[in-house]
């Protein structure tokens, strides 16, 4: 049932925007002759392009303007009815696309979802995540976006999120004040969740579905007029290459990654330069013009780093389209494009705009900046370069990709370039990559390698896709006059290009088998929905193994919030690895509670045995994850706070001093009779000297002093929060510092059992 309502909604956004983008599109043939006379540049050329496919780009590009814009005011649950009710009132003066267009909008919507589940392998999965932990940012964020602008001030974000003051409101990268702009991003995210009040994390992958059409709209405007007449070759070819196009290896490698807004911004600008190279940039001067203003725009709302790169073809087409060798001709015609260009820019991006001229400073000196990353290009052969339109970048899966079919994959469409008439524009397109490229390799700047991959390497693909559609040939040219290079290029770079999509599936099926423990399926959360609203849940986050713990932590407190319910953790001393993104949230948090209702922590892997143990309280399994109900039983809870290693099959070491942060329940006199709260320990000790001796301290308060020869302690538990602390007497070695073995680990105590029970109070606390 997630399912399927989850495809619905994602119908429903796609049919939205089209019908907008056609209320639109009647718009600006009903007012045409209106401003006609303010459009027209003097072109005396025949027109080589079909205008009514320019309009249909730039209804495309106000609808999603439009909505984008709202969503920054309002939640999109509450002006979607609005549109809603618009549109249907006015459905039958709609002038819709032509069908061979919406057929081939309908194909590559289509495909592309399938060709992203299968290659995400996404039956059944409610989240899956690789390297980065980027998709709980946008997951937050749609979710924002259904029911509140997403350039809410400060103070609402704040009191949504708790979050105090300083950078950690921004860590969704919601409301008016983040550093980086990706308000357009969550948008489409929750669009992608329409019909629903919770986005599902998988849909997420699925939010480039209106920028698919577009850009199957964009690779249309290739189309020359002349061409007419071959329907059903026009059709076949548009819908393969949107396809192609929109779930090609750098799209789908930022998709995985994470970077979803990356991927938004990616296919703008791939949609610019499909536009720049297209003959309606010659025919259309002013249409063009106006459509690049709104890419610019959009950009600023999806990805504001993109804006610039948008920007920078919009002033190009500008100048080139204003010169004609009159001096006086060309600055009137500059004049009147630039303020083309600019009002379209400033009509779609609006306060989108102000948010990506403030983050200047932000991309230029922060982001990623001396971050070492993982990267395949840089200090290796320059020629891999040339594979980024075609490869992608899947991390430690990049060295399963022939490169050197990439590379050829990259000549071959600079050589198509060659024989078309926009030649030119398509040479500036590609000078774009190749300056992206020179600069991080003369920076060595690792962290900007995945996002020039994924950025730019749509670009090439763009511009060898248009190379190939403005020379398909029309009936009435005989076959042979079509130079038989020409088609052989053309079949060998769409070969490539399939292949390589094929390929990055493959791969990314590979990366999600090898994160599998990252994933969260669908039945999983139904365990989640157990906790009620208000209660307090503590997080043992040192249980999940270390590889998966950061993104645990961020999907466990999405799941708890989700049901009005919060997350408590102990004193980890800021480590930043333990509370992941929302650690202001709930690091040092127990000591304000007087009880635990749930405790969640990480099942056993194979050869692990349970540390921490509830007796007699069997949890509720939810993947990797257990979930106690102490609503009931009442025992205390535990946190492993300082002092640890990470668990080893049969036990746990500590590096020292190890402290266990507990919680028990304030003013509760429910235990069996003649028992109370305790926290029983079994453990040994790691070489301990003869006359070493362990102290037990709760709260700074020694308890006792007990000699190293004990397996076992008991802790009493308290009402509320406490600290305990076991401290040794002597020096802590490592294995390595005795000559036992090369474990260079300090070693202290080796805990094989933590349990917390009732029991029979034991004045000694041990049992030797």
């Amino acid at each position: 049932m997630f399912e399927v309502i989850s495809l619905t909604s994602q119908v429903c956004a796609v049919v939205l925007i089209v019908a907008l983008a056609s209320r639109f599109h009647t718009g600006l043939l009903t007012f045409s002759p209106k401003w006609i006379q303010f459009l027209r540049t003097d072109d005396s050329e025949k027109p080589q392009s079909d205008r009514s496919i320019v309009l249909i780009v730039l209804g495309m590009c106000l609808s999603m303007g439009t909505i984008l814009t709202l969503n920054q005011f309002v939640g999109i649950h509450i002006f979607a009815v609005t549109l809603v009710l618009l549109l249907a009132f006015s459905w039958h003066k709609l002038t819709w696309p032509s069908w061979p267009v919406l057929a081939s909008f309908a194909l590559a919507a289509t495909i592309s979802v399938l060709f992203v589940a299968f290659a995400f392998h996404l039956h059944g999965i409610w989240m899956r995540e690789g390297v980065n932990h980027d998709l709980i940012l946008y997951t937050r964020g749609g979710e924002w976006a259904l029911e509140h602008g997403t350039l809410a001030q400060n103070s609402i974000v704040e009191r949504a999120y708790q979050t105090g003051s300083g950078y950690g409101h921004c860590l969704f990268w919601i409301g008016d004040a983040c550093p980086l702009n990706r308000s357009g991003t969550h948008t489409f995210v929750g669009l992608m969740s329409l019909l629903r009040d919770r986005v599902i994390p998988v849909s997420t992958f699925l939010l480039t579905l209106p920028l698919a059409l577009l850009t199957t709209a964009s690779l249309w405007m290739n189309v020359p007029q002349s061409q007419r007449d071959r329907l059903g070759v026009r059709f076949a070819v548009i819908s393969l290459f949107g396809i192609l196009l929109s779930v090609s290896a750098p799209i789908l490698g930022a998709l995985w990654n994470g970077n979803v807004a990356t991927a938004c911004g990616a296919l703008v600008l791939a949609n610019a330069v499909l536009v720049f190279v297209s003959p309606a940039a010659r025919n259309y001067k002013a249409e063009t013009t106006i459509i690049l203003g709104c890419l610019t725009g959009l950009a600023a709302h999806f990805y504001s780093e993109s804006m610039w790169f948008v920007g920078l073809i919009t002033a190009v087409h500008v100048g080139l389209c204003s010169l004609d060798g009159r001096s006086l001709s060309t600055g009137k015609r500059f004049l009147k494009l630039s303020v083309m260009a600019v009002g379209s820019w400033v009509l779609v991006g609006n306060a989108a705009i102000l948010m990506a001229l403030a983050s200047l400073l932000t991309v230029s000196n922060e982001v990623g900046r001396d971050l070492p990353w993982q990267n395949y290009f840089l200090e290796v052969e320059n020629w891999r370069w040339l594979s980024i339109p075609f490869s992608g970048h899947l991390y430690s899966w990049n060295d399963k990709y022939p490169s050197i079919v990439g590379a050829i994959g990259t000549v071959l469409i600079c050589l198509l370039t060659l024989a078309s008439p926009n030649r030119f524009r398509m040479w500036i397109s590609l000078s774009v990559v190749a300056l992206a490229v020179i600069v991080i390799e003369r920076t060595d700047y690792e962290y900007g390698v995945h996002k020039i991959v994924q950025m730019f390497g749509p670009i090439v693909l763009a511009v060898g896709l248009a190379a190939i559609i403005q020379q398909i040939p029309s009936k009435r040219k005989s076959s042979t006059k079509v130079g038989t290079a020409f088609a052989a290029l053309s079949v060998a770079v769409v070969g490539i290009q399939i292949h390589s999509d094929l390929n990055f599936a493959h791969r990314s099926r590979e990366a999600a088998n090898a994160f599998a423990a990252k994933t969260i399926r669908m039945g999983d959360i139904d365990k989640f929905e157990l906790i009620g609203p208000n209660e307090t849940v503590v997080l043992n986050d040192l249980s999940i193994p270390p590889s998966d713990r950061f993104s645990k932590t961020n999907w466990i407190d999405l799941l708890v919030a989700r049901e009005g319910a919060h997350v408590s953790m102990g004193n980890v001393e800021n480590d930043p690895y333990r509370g992941a993104y929302v650690q202001f949230n709930m690091i040092d948090r127990m000591q304000g509670e007087d009880r635990a209702d749930w405790v969640i922590q990480g099942a056993e892997t194979a050869g692990q045995t349970p540390i921490i143990v509830y007796e007699n309280l069997q949890p509720y399994e939810a993947g990797s994850l257990r979930l106690y109900n102490l609503r009931n039983a009442h025992l205390p809870a535990v946190f492993q706070s300082t002092g640890w290693w990470e668990r080893e099959p049969g036990h746990v070491w500590t590096s020292g001093a190890f402290t266990l942060d507990v919680l028990g329940e304030t003013g509760y006199t429910g235990a069996p009779a003649g028992q109370v709260p305790v926290i029983d320990l079994e453990l040994g000790f790691y070489s301990p000297p003869p006359d070493g001796r362990v102290s037990v301290l709760r709260n700074g308060e020694l308890l006792e002093t007990l000699p190293a020869s004990v397996s076992q302690i008991r802790l009493p538990v308290i009402g509320g929060y406490q600290v305990f602390e076991i401290r040794p007497s002597w020096e802590v070695q490592s294995p390595a510092d005795l000559g036992h073995s090369g474990d260079t680990r300090k070693l202290f105590a080796a805990i094989s059992r933590i349990t917390s029970r009732f029991a029979s109070p034991n004045q000694s606390m041990q049992t030797q």
